[in-house]
């Protein structure tokens, strides 16, 4: 997940990274 800040959004589960 490179843009896992903006995927955060998609993707509560990757809130840590």
């Amino acid at each position: 997940v490179d843009n896992s800040r903006d995927r955060v959004i998609d993707n509560p589960t990757v809130n840590n990274y």
